[in-house]
């Protein structure tokens, strides 16, 4: 609705009074060009002044445009704008209460940080700071190490929803110059990056990761003491139900660390032939044993933690021997003369583990001339052996080339 406002002017004149005094009436200030109300302040609130990081919950933005005697004025465009994030304007223009209303994400940018949003009427402006938070990093790994030995460490990137942000770069340090495979590590799909340490300092260090501007540490301790499993070596391959001792040896100085208490774990199997929890004191020679097994295949990582001491962890692998069923899968299954196609023959045992070490043969018939890469392969620790096939220049019926494996 327009609204006319007349404006009545006075010119100034004198007034006789009984007494006789003279009196002058001064003239109101000038309206404002155009006639539209005078703008004097906006208030600008949010109902939601914290927003997480995985851009789950919006923020709600309301101005209230108010003249000088703090009358909502009605009618009036309001902009908005933000510094970063998204803002999506929901009412433009003020209402009879005086408010206008926007919406703030964070457009996908999982980064904690203090957004401003301004909101501006006329020849005023308005700013307001809205949070975004819940952007976690942290590093997990071994808080002890015996110089000489090698560590994994994994660093996580979550959002405010605790799912992993893929694809950020992550800076990794050493404060006393271990050594690290790598200094810039990129997360993966599950906000997942692992790095490799090996212990060449002795003394307390400190591991930071840096990304998405935040950062994460761990203290770590690196020990001059020889701790380190004995037997069996590094990757070493455990059949499926077979029992592997482990042997770890504790020498400081050369000399044995007698009974001294060593706790175990193992990412895969179990500890077998114990009454109790898997710590074992050391003998006379410093030395540990423990025997493990699985009954399903994978690789898993072996840990000893001495007791107030070092640490130190082993990589393993169980694997699968009794092959029991095979499949044979062609990637693609039609191809163009002249192309190519991967052949991958998967091999299972009874309980449907894959099988490794598993020799796969491989034959074809073809009269159109193609040919295979190999003719056998044995299969690796997903059960898995490979050929490719190279289609020759000639055109074979439907289903005119056969692979058996």
């Amino acid at each position: 609705m327009r609204k006319l406002i007349f404006v009545l002017a006075i010119a100034g004149f004198g007034l006789s009074s009984c007494g006789g005094d003279e009196n002058t009436v001064a003239p109101p200030p000038p309206a404002p060009p155009g006639g539209g109300p005078v703008i004097a302040s906006i208030d600008l609130i949010t109902d939601n002044p914290q927003i997480p990081s995985d851009g789950g919950i919006p923020a709600a933005i309301t101005a209230f445009v108010k003249d000088a005697d703090n009358n909502f004025v009605e009618g009036v465009d309001v902009s908005f704008a933000a510094d970063s994030g998204g803002i999506v304007v929901t009412e433009p223009t003020t209402s009879a209460t005086g408010t206008a209303a926007a919406t703030l994400s964070t457009a996908g940018d999982p980064t904690n940080r203090i957004i401003t949003v301004t909101a501006t009427a006329g020849e005023v402006s308005q700013t307001l700071s809205v949070f975004v938070t819940g952007s976690q990093l942290t590093i997990t790994g071994p808080d002890s190490l015996v110089q000489g030995d090698d560590a994994t460490y994994t660093i996580v990137l979550v959002d405010g929803g605790g799912q992993g942000i893929p694809g950020v770069t992550v800076d990794v340090t050493s404060r006393d110059g271990n050594v690290l495979e790598a200094s810039t590590l990129t997360t993966d799909a599950t906000g997942q990056a692992q790095v490799q340490l090996t212990a060449t300092q002795g003394g307390d260090d400190v591991i930071t990761a840096t990304g998405l501007d935040l950062s994460a540490s761990r203290t770590i301790t690196v020990s001059d003491d020889n701790f380190a499993f004995k037997s069996p070596g590094e990757n070493a391959e455990i059949d499926l139900g077979a029992v592997q001792v482990l042997t770890v040896e504790w020498l400081k100085d050369g000399v044995p660390q007698a009974n001294e208490v060593v706790t175990f774990s193992t990412t895969r199997g179990e500890f077998v032939g114990l009454a109790g929890p898997p710590q074992i004191t050391t003998n006379a020679a410093g030395e540990a044993s423990i025997s493990v097994s699985a009954d399903n295949a994978g690789p898993a990582i072996v840990s000893a933690v001495a007791d107030g001491g070092p640490t130190t962890q082993l990589p393993i692998e169980f694997v699968a021997t009794v092959p029991a069923s095979l499949e044979l899968q062609a990637s693609p299954f039609t191809i163009a003369p002249g192309n190519q196609s991967t052949l991958t023959a998967i091999v299972r045992d009874p309980d449907n583990n894959r099988v490794k070490n598993a020799r796969v043969q491989f034959s074809l018939q073809d009269v159109t001339g193609g040919t295979l890469s190999v003719g056998a392969a044995d299969t690796d620790s997903q059960g898995r052996a490979q050929t490719f096939y190279t289609a020759s220049d000639t055109v074979s019926g439907n289903q005119g080339v056969t692979v058996t494996a």
